[in-house]
């Protein structure tokens, strides 16, 4: 449907001045394992907006342990994890509410 200036299509996100879909993220986690810091690259083409972006670390029972405000204009950043419990974990990024990219991580025990 059509309200003043969205456009609603469950594949695209569509405004007055067009920009490609939230699904369009690539988003990358390395090392993995973990254990000391985890490093992330996130791209789409809404980077030139400068958005900014939630990240969150969650454990096996969906207990967040970590979030974190981040920008998203600078595609590549750390977080470091060394204080937390080995194990597997899910780290997500959430944009404007909406979850735009989970991968599950292992943080291991450092040496």
């Amino acid at each position: 449907y059509v309200n003043d200036f969205w456009e609603y299509n469950p594949d695209t996100i569509t405004t007055a001045f067009s920009h490609p879909a939230i699904s369009d993220y690539s988003f990358n986690i390395f090392p993995n394992p973990i254990s000391n810091d985890m490093f992330l690259s996130v791209s789409n083409p809404l980077l030139s907006f400068g958005k900014q972006g939630i990240l969150t670390l969650a454990n096996v029972k969906g207990k967040i342990v970590l979030s974190q405000s981040v920008e998203l204009l600078n595609s590549e950043f750390s977080v470091p994890v060394a204080g937390l419990k080995p194990g597997i974990y899910w780290c997500s990024i959430h944009v404007d509410g909406k979850t735009i990219a989970s991968k599950k991580v292992v943080i291991m025990k450092t040496k």
